[in-house]
């Protein structure tokens, strides 16, 4: 009976994404004239079963977060898998808003899938500014 319990825990976790990975993600900063923020940003992600995840924060602490034209990665640690990405979300929580040219994103589950700013939505909790949340 243990090895049933066992076996089906590994496939229910297969099917649901239900282990941890690390997520490796690349940003890239418009050029534009303010488009870098020192500001701080949550990123989501999502995969086939539309199931949202917070992957953390978008903050190398050692540096700027991101200056216009700069391209930064982040690597993610130990976070739940959401499979095969579908869907990445960033949501502004300061007012420093942050203008992105787009963005890659992979995990050991998922291939490294490109989102485009396409529309130049500017990321901000001011919504004089801009968008509190950008979906891509």
């Amino acid at each position: 009976n243990t090895m049933k319990v066992l076996i089906l825990a590994r496939s229910l976790a297969a099917l649901t994404g239900g282990e941890n990975v690390d997520y490796h993600v690349g940003v890239r900063t418009s050029a534009s004239q303010d488009a870098g923020t020192n500001g701080h940003f949550l990123i989501y992600a999502a995969g086939h079963s539309g199931e949202e995840q917070e992957l953390g924060v978008l903050d190398n602490t050692s540096e700027d977060v991101a200056q216009a034209g700069s391209e930064d990665t982040y690597d993610l640690k130990n976070i739940a898998d959401v499979g095969v990405i579908v869907c990445v979300e960033i949501k502004a929580k300061s007012g420093d808003g942050w203008l992105i040219d787009g963005l890659d994103i992979s995990s050991p589950s998922s291939p490294k899938y490109t989102f485009v700013n396409a529309d130049h939505t500017l990321i901000s909790s001011c919504w004089v500014e801009g968008k509190y949340r950008f979906t891509m």
